[in-house]
């Protein structure tokens, strides 16, 4: 594989990351299992909650949650 950059520094930087995923490939094929990460658990709270906020019978008590899960979702997207 040939990697091109502007600069050594970006080069390390790409052949350690390339590194890196090559060895996750690795380590899912050898065991068969993934674990879940990534936002994962702020994404399902989020979900939980917007399915539990439109069971309420009083609406007005549950817009106050919308806020809430709808930032807890984007968080995880943001940080990605």
């Amino acid at each position: 594989m040939i990697l091109r950059g502007p600069n050594e520094m970006m080069l390390d930087e790409m052949e350690r990351s390339l590194h890196d995923s090559l060895c996750v490939v690795k380590r899912t094929l050898e065991s068969n299992r993934v674990v879940p990460g990534g936002g994962c658990v702020e994404a399902a709270v989020s979900i939980y909650l917007e399915n539990y906020a439109t069971t309420l019978v009083n609406f007005s008590s549950s817009s106050l949650l919308f806020p809430f899960f709808d930032s807890d979702f984007n968080s995880p997207l943001g940080l990605s």
